[in-house]
């Protein structure tokens, strides 16, 4: 079982000139150092010409996301910070696999489960406050080792549940990977 390092690190900044010749600025960064595992049994016995595999992944690390705020000519800042550390979601995964040759191909299915460290009060989480399903996706690799030539993608379409302690929904959403 491969264990792999993962990290996000990101910012946003902006400005705004207010009335009196007042500017408010403002600042976010946060990252994300995590460790990641995903364990996947795959039986011999193929189905439908397919490798066919189950997976449960999983992680943990830690999230630490700092903001000011500071507002020109009434001398007002405001800075905050926030850490936690801890387990991320689930991560299910079923798939089916054909390899001919050069050319492989895959279906899935995955989603998350809401097992991790999330809290809509906090301004560092891990988790995304909501279940998340990836309905069906397919990838697609040409891998020729002989030449060192590889090219993969895949796509997918996920539906995202209600954050029930913001109240938000992204609903559906499509990725090219």
């Amino acid at each position: 079982m491969p264990i792999r390092g993962y990290r996000y690190g990101g910012g946003a900044s902006g400005s705004k000139q207010l009335g009196r010749g007042n500017v408010a600025t403002a600042g976010l960064n946060s990252t994300v150092p995590l460790l990641m595992a995903q364990p996947t049994y795959a039986p011999e016995t193929k189905l439908w010409g397919g490798q066919f595999a189950l997976g449960l992944g999983f992680g943990w690390g830690n999230t630490t996301t700092d903001t000011d705020l500071a507002i020109t000519g009434i001398t007002t800042e405001l800075n905050r910070g926030d850490s936690v550390t801890g387990f991320t979601y689930l991560y299910p995964i079923v798939s089916l696999a054909w390899s001919e040759g050069n050319n492989n191909r895959m279906t899935y299915v995955t989603g998350d489960i809401p097992t991790g460290d999330y809290d809509s009060r906090r301004l560092a989480n891990i988790g995304i406050g909501h279940v998340a399903v990836d309905m069906g996706g397919g990838g697609y690799t040409y891998f020729d080792a002989a030449k060192g030539i590889e090219f993969s993608s895949v796509v997918g379409v996920t539906y995202n549940l209600e954050n029930s302690g913001t109240g938000y929904r992204n609903r559906i959403d499509a990725h090219l990977d």
